[in-house]
């Protein structure tokens, strides 16, 4: 699967993505300010090709009304699954705070708040994209996810690297382990995948059956004919 990228995953990078045998995939994200007010930029971030197969679209925000006025938009459009961004981790983002802040134990109530919003308001199957809340412990992060598994999440995507550590160091795949043992939902494990060898190793050890792909693939189309071909 590839991850919505900001600035990467639009039309044309998917559809080399896709001439290399990807097929589940999202736009990049998109922010729900500007898609409540009409950002000139939204129409390429939300662009779908004509002929393009499963497309999510992945919803970035935190303010109440904005989240729910986007949802309903989202929901009115072309996309297989609407997913929340819980998982950015850049400044600009947390500081709002939305994006992987919505982890931090303050804020675990606005980001409640923002699944109810959003699950109340779209018809479409309504993933969650996270990060990990701990490295050492699965207990915090098995607990929120089972919160939106609670609220009615058809599923969720783990990071397995903390917020502070951006995309540097090693991925829990234990703490992923621990989350698709205690979910019925499905579990899609994210994080340093580079090459097949580095999915396989993923896979494995989370024990989930769907891998996410975000920078492997950037300059690197490819990876998806090696991660077909199991090379």
């Amino acid at each position: 699967m590839l991850a919505p990228m900001a600035g990467y995953t639009d039309l044309p990078f998917r559809m080399s993505c896709r001439a290399q045998g990807a097929f589940y995939m999202f736009t990049a994200l998109i922010d729900s300010g500007a898609l409540v007010h009409g950002n000139k930029e939204n129409g390429n971030i939300l662009r779908r090709g004509k002929d393009e197969p499963w497309l999510g679209v992945q919803l970035l925000g935190s303010i109440e009304g904005d989240i729910a006025k986007s949802a309903e938009m989202l929901d009115d459009m072309d996309f297989e699954v609407v997913d929340f961004n819980m998982g950015c981790p850049m400044q600009k983002v947390t500081k709002r705070p939305a994006g992987a802040a919505l982890l931090f134990p303050e804020n675990h109530r606005l980001a409640f708040r923002c699944v109810e919003l959003i699950r109340a308001r779209t018809h479409r199957p309504f993933t969650v994209k996270i990060r990990i809340l701990d490295f050492e412990d699965p207990a915090p992060t098995v607990e929120f996810c089972r919160r939106l598994e609670s609220l009615g999440v058809d599923g969720v995507t783990i990071h397995g690297r903390l917020t502070k550590s951006i995309y540097s160091g090693p991925v829990a795949t234990a703490v992923i382990a621990a989350v698709r043992e205690s979910l019925s939902i499905p579990v899609t494990a994210n994080g340093g995948v580079f090459s097949f060898q580095d999915a396989q190793t993923l896979a494995h050890e989370s024990g989930c059956g769907g891998i996410m792909v975000a920078r492997g693939a950037l300059g690197n189309p490819w990876i998806f004919r090696d991660l077909a071909a199991g090379a």
